[in-house]
């Protein structure tokens, strides 16, 4: 698609990609939360509070990263970086 704009391919990302990305991303949010809600109603789940230092999280601190690494990809791989680099 950036090939056929005529945009080098991190501009079409941060410029076309990513305002659509982030309006899916705040959609989806509110969708998933009053889907949540509704079914919750609906199954009549009790609402109870929890202390949250009862979650163990025992991930590795790099998957963190991971999600990130499709976007330094498009900067990395664009052939302006590291000259002679680029993904044709």
């Amino acid at each position: 698609a950036a090939e056929k704009s005529g945009l080098e391919l991190d501009v079409f990302a941060v410029q076309t990609v990513l305002p659509v990305s982030i309006c899916a991303i705040i959609v989806m949010a509110a969708a998933a939360f009053f889907w949540n809600k509704y079914l919750d109603k609906k199954e009549n789940t009790p609402m109870e509070k929890i202390d949250v230092s009862e979650i163990k999280a025992d991930a590795p601190a790099f998957y963190a990263a991971l999600p990130f690494l499709p976007i330094i990809g498009v900067f990395l791989f664009n052939g302006r970086t590291i000259p002679g680099l680029s993904l044709d």
